[in-house]
């Protein structure tokens, strides 16, 4: 195989490597607090969050919710900390790259169906999560996250 060959098939594999996925900017966070029997929070837990792209992280300190049971917390700027303005990477409609862990801190636990995350793009990702509950310092990892369609999103 000539250099030129070589170069431009190393070309083509970037250029196929890159299709699909996309950069996107954290915007909003929300989180569902599961409607059932001792799902909600009260003062006495905190959640954090970790949002993971196809190669970064960002890390929100204790959110300041009200994780009421059934509720959805809003969440923007400050209040998610690093996570605000973070760019991520994703891959097409399913989202693959993406996930989000909360993690648990205090004595009183809560259950939560889904974390969403909103861009600057306008783009929303909703995340299920494990169905259990978490308390002290528990964590729960969302099983599978996927893009909703932009129309979706202004419709909210």
């Amino acid at each position: 195989m000539t250099l030129e060959k070589l170069n431009a098939t190393i070309l083509c594999l970037l250029l196929l490597s890159s299709l699909g996925s996309s950069l996107d900017t954290i915007k909003e966070i929300w989180i569902q607090t599961a409607d059932c029997n001792s799902c909600g929070m009260t003062a006495l837990g905190h959640i954090a969050a970790k949002v993971c792209g196809q190669n970064d992280c960002c890390f929100t300190d204790k959110l300041p919710g009200n994780y009421n049971t059934g509720s959805i917390d809003f969440l923007e700027g400050p209040d998610i900390g690093e996570c605000d303005s973070f760019e991520i990477q994703t891959m097409g409609e399913n989202s693959e790259y993406l996930s989000i862990t909360l993690y648990h801190v205090g004595t009183d636990g809560g259950q939560f169906d889904f974390v969403d995350v909103l861009t600057l793009e306008g783009l929303r990702y909703e995340c299920q999560m494990r169905n259990e509950p978490i308390d002290d310092d528990q964590f729960v990892q969302s099983t599978n996250c996927r893009r909703i369609p932009t129309a979706a999103v202004n419709n909210i």
